[in-house]
């Protein structure tokens, strides 16, 4: 299958569940996590779908995905929350879920009652909740919750079956389950598999990027950095300091953020701080190598596209590892280094691929 006909397959299947599920002229609350911009640039081409069809859409976020956002779709009605309490101190994910259970069970909490409140004063009769837990209102006529997490990854096989279990709890307080991937070749792998849930529906790859299969190639190294901090500023600073071998290279930082660049490197020949999709498109067509987390929206991103990539999971993020190796495992322009090995094995591995 060609890439313009598996997008219009695509499209076809998620136009076909919106129809289906989703009463015409409908006020949709549209709650988008606050993780980086994963969440936010894997739900922008839903709600333009959803806009197109005639729904009258409000975006509820908070952070940098309503910042980014209302570049892309300055017509929408956004409301600000507080913000997400999602932080990776460490690298020991049992840790970080330890540390996040008190702020974790306030933030579903404020969402539900967020989510009541701003239902009844819009007058919405849908509510979408991309990951933003609680974000749900009992009292309207649809609630659909959207992940690509049905199972939770972890080494430690009883914690995975707790988180797994627990997440699951809530999917199913919801009318359906959305799943950005497909059921038959999931870009997530086991992580998308329904275990059973019987209100989930496949929309397949949401990307908002689509391959032009331009053959320009304007620079060696592209650097994609997101995700929560502290780990996207670790990240940063790490490729930074080790990049500074490369002066002979054209390399492109495209950093995910509007804060200050608290570390220079002479190698970056262009800095983009906040790309938007035409801009990300650009020089991902243009680049030949990619350095990136292995967050699930980059990787339905770069699978519109044939390059080499350097995949550097985030610590303490089970299912970035996961999803690292595995995609690693099937496809041979894929790459994997730890966070830590960055200053010990990324120069060996640029001078390989490039």
């Amino acid at each position: 299958m060609n890439f313009i006909k598996k997008e219009n397959t695509i499209r076809c299947s998620i136009e076909n569940i919106i129809d289906k599920q989703i009463p015409k002229n409908a006020v949709i609350l549209f709650g988008i996590l606050n993780w980086g911009l994963g969440h936010a640039s894997r739900s922008l081409p839903l709600i333009k779908l959803l806009q197109q069809k005639g729904h009258n859409v409000h975006v509820v976020s908070d952070g940098l995905p309503i910042e980014w956002l209302k570049k892309e779709i300055p017509d929408v009605v956004f409301h600000k929350m507080n913000p997400s309490f999602f932080v990776y101190p460490t690298s020991y994910m049992w840790l970080n879920v330890m540390m996040m259970f008190p702020r974790f069970v306030k933030f579903v909490l404020d969402n539900k009652k967020y989510a009541e409140l701003l239902a009844h004063s819009t007058g919405a009769n849908v509510l979408i909740s991309d990951n933003r837990f609680g974000f749900r209102c009992s009292d309207i006529a649809l609630n659909i919750y959207i992940t690509h997490q049905i199972s939770i990854h972890h080494k430690h096989s009883f914690l995975q079956k707790i988180l797994s279990k627990a997440h699951q709890y809530f999917i199913k307080k919801y009318d359906f389950c959305w799943v950005p991937d497909s059921r038959d070749n999931p870009l997530a792998g086991k992580l998308s598999s329904s275990s059973g849930i019987k209100n989930i529906f496949y929309l397949g790859n949401l990307s908002r990027l689509s391959a032009e299969n331009t053959s320009l190639k304007k620079y060696d190294i592209l650097i994609l950095l997101s995700g929560p901090e502290p780990q996207r500023s670790y990240f940063e600073e790490n490729i930074l300091r080790t990049i500074n071998h490369f002066n002979d290279k054209n390399i492109c930082l495209v950093r995910g953020t509007t804060k200050p660049l608290l570390f220079d490197s002479d190698a970056i020949k262009t800095i983009i701080h906040l790309a938007d999709t035409p801009t990300l498109q650009k020089v991902i067509e243009e680049s030949e190598l990619i350095i990136c987390r292995s967050g699930y929206s980059t990787i339905m991103d770069l699978d519109q596209f044939d390059k080499k990539v350097i995949f550097v999971p985030t610590p303490g993020q089970t299912e970035q590892e996961y999803l690292a190796f595995y995609h690693s495992s099937k496809n041979v322009n894929y790459f994997i280094i730890k966070q830590n090995e960055i200053f010990k094995n990324l120069p060996y591995l640029i001078n390989k691929l490039l």
